[in-house]
């Protein structure tokens, strides 16, 4: 059973990916994400990896538009320099990527310059433009080791998760302690525990 949804009129272009009745450990990324696969848009494709990599065990990122990436792959180090981690790099030297391109271009007039009066051609990535799988690297290398034990510490070390905290919650804290002269511990973390995944525990850091 194939695990896309075709369009009738164009029998190349996917619609749809169902991951729910196949056993990912005898599927490679290979045959969820085949090169040169044509895809209704990038958003697809997108949420398709993220429910992939939630499966398995990792996070994907977007990246400058055209890339999608794992979590851990190894971005160049910018001034030279890298974030003196205690428990060590966020990048893990993952090598996990795809590469898209549209099949949509907008051409944009050039104002300035010698060659000023010509067009330059700027693909259009949006929702209902098909993307292709130009470029594909499916293997996770280095230290990244997709677990759910990594989909937890990841995140959590690069703030992901303190980030994710609403405003509503910070408010509720504020209230609190405006009203009674202070909040509890295990109102504090009860409050953040709505705010974080199942699998997460709050530690004393996120409380003071």
């Amino acid at each position: 059973m194939s695990i896309f949804a075709y369009d009738s009129n164009d029998p190349e272009l996917i619609l749809s990916c169902c991951l729910d009745d196949i056993n990912l450990d005898d599927v490679s990324s290979e045959v969820i994400f085949p090169l040169n696969s044509k895809w209704k848009d990038r958003s697809l494709l997108y949420s398709t990896v993220q429910a992939y990599a939630a499966l398995t065990g990792w996070k994907p990122t977007l990246s400058h538009t055209y890339c999608i990436k794992c979590s851990c792959y190894n971005r160049p180090i910018r001034g030279g320099k890298d974030r003196n981690f205690s428990a060590g790099s966020l990048r893990k030297g993952c090598e996990w990527l795809i590469n898209i391109k549209s099949t949509m271009y907008d051409s944009v007039p050039i104002t300035s310059g010698k060659t000023a009066r010509q067009f330059k051609h700027i693909p259009v990535v949006r929702d209902g433009v098909p993307v292709i799988v130009s470029k594909g690297s499916f293997k996770h290398t280095g230290s990244c080791d997709p677990s759910r034990l990594q989909q937890v510490l990841q995140p959590s070390r690069s703030g992901a998760y303190v980030k994710s905290i609403s405003d509503t919650a910070f408010f509720t804290i504020c209230t609190m302690y405006k009203d009674n002269g202070n909040v509890s511990s295990n109102v504090i973390r009860q409050i953040l525990k709505s705010q974080f995944p199942a699998n997460k525990n709050v530690s004393k850091a996120h409380i003071h």
